[in-house]
């Protein structure tokens, strides 16, 4: 892994479109005013040219999350920013990388449950970086002058749209050249102040992270991606551990083929099953359970996990450079063919039964709602199945 220190060294588009700077804007004479002073002052917006002692200067910045426009307002936007891109600390998920693989480590304990935990912790964590990876990225090509606002502002389906968008090259609304964005404009706009030793050098880091974001992207939205680390964040609504799916060919109907016959499609002693509910039809109020089950290596999640932290702690550095600081560390893998060779989850969808809407009672929201502690609220609809060439041979 390399680590080298990057000094801003030249002016940007970046800077140009960012106007408001600490030359344009006097902050000198800001007195430190206490929430006792503010709460008994009162107020007035001063007339041109008049000098006055305990003067508020008011900064404010547009930005968009997505589509949605913004206003920040603050004394000193740019300072809070700077601190804000300090405190990011992404030797965090490092930590969580180091503590459990020490314990998937300890010799073939895949089916211990310490094992079982440091694979669901390193799980958990992958989503948590991605999340906050994305969240930076989109930060950075909408309101890099502001990056805290936007970070607070972000709802969850903004940010998924946004890196679709991206992912599919869709038209959004950004400080990037284009109007339809790419992981590779997105790459050359955030190290666009990084000055490499050569362009070769450049281009390689560049092009690497791109495909290292658009495999990090094809993860942080699928959805059962989601619906897997929402079961395990939300009260650890899942089973830890693997499973084994092989196919075959049936040699005679209902008759399953020998396990010589059988071909492995996916084996692990790691992942997960949870349960998502599936509406019935078109009534969102009718529902019933899919099992889902995934497998995945924690070691491959792990080595995901350090590749985020960096790409983290990257753009945490390229965007204080946007904001003056003089001297950064930026890292990146000697070579990035190993790190974008992608291990794919393994998933099964495993419904008992495909349950239509010809089977239920279309109960009304209405009658659920009033009737839920009644006995109302609880009922078997038994349903008959016939075979086919029963009914065929009945005709």
């Amino acid at each position: 892994m390399n680590e080298n220190a990057m000094s801003n060294t030249s002016k940007t588009d970046w800077a140009r479109v960012d106007a408001m700077t600490d030359e344009d804007i006097d902050t000198s004479d800001i007195a430190p005013l206490s929430e006792e002073f503010f709460a008994k002052a009162k107020w007035r917006i001063p007339e041109p040219n008049e000098l006055a002692s305990n003067v508020l200067n008011l900064q404010h910045r547009f930005f968009l999350v997505d589509e949605r426009p913004l206003c920040i307002w603050d004394k000193d936007i740019r300072q809070k920013t700077l601190k804000f891109l300090e405190n990011i600390d992404s030797g965090y998920f490092d930590y969580i990388v180091n503590v459990h693989l020490q314990t998937l480590n300890q010799g073939d304990k895949s089916t211990d449950k310490e094992s079982q935990y440091a694979a669901l912790a390193l799980r958990t964590a992958y989503s948590q970086a991605l999340e906050t990876l994305f969240a930076l990225i989109c930060a950075a090509i909408q309101a890099p002058w502001c990056v805290p606002a936007w970070i607070n502002a972000y709802k969850n389906d903004e940010l998924r749209q946004l890196v679709e968008k991206i992912h599919t090259k869709k038209p959004i609304r950004s400080l990037l050249g284009g109007e339809s964005p790419s992981w590779s404009s997105i790459c050359a706009f955030i190290f666009q102040q990084c000055p490499f030793e050569n362009e070769a050098q450049k281009s390689s880091v560049e092009a690497g992270f791109a495909q290292l974001w658009s495999n990090f992207a094809q993860d942080f939205l699928d959805k059962e991606h989601s619906q897997e680390y929402n079961s395990i964040k939300h009260g650890l609504r899942v089973r830890s551990g693997g499973f084994k799916f092989s196919v075959g060919l049936l040699d005679k109907p209902d008759v399953p083929p020998p396990a010589d016959k059988m071909e492995v499609v996916s084996d692990s002693q790691f992942g997960s099953s949870f349960l998502v509910n599936e509406k019935i039809g078109s009534e969102k109020h009718h529902i019933y359970f899919k099992e889902h089950c995934r497998n995945w290596n924690p070691k491959d999640i792990a080595l995901r996990l350090m590749l985020a932290s960096i790409s983290i702690s990257n753009i945490q550095s390229t965007l204080k450079l946007m904001h003056g600081v003089s001297e950064v560390q930026l890292q990146y893998p000697e070579d990035f063919t190993y790190v974008n060779h992608w291990n794919d989850f393994a998933a099964v969808t495993t419904p008992k039964i495909q349950i239509i809407s010809e089977f239920i009672i279309p109960f009304t929201k209405e009658e659920i709602s009033s009737g839920y502690k009644t006995i109302k609220g609880f009922g078997v609809r038994k349903i008959i199945f016939t075979n086919k060439e029963e009914v065929a041979n009945n005709d």
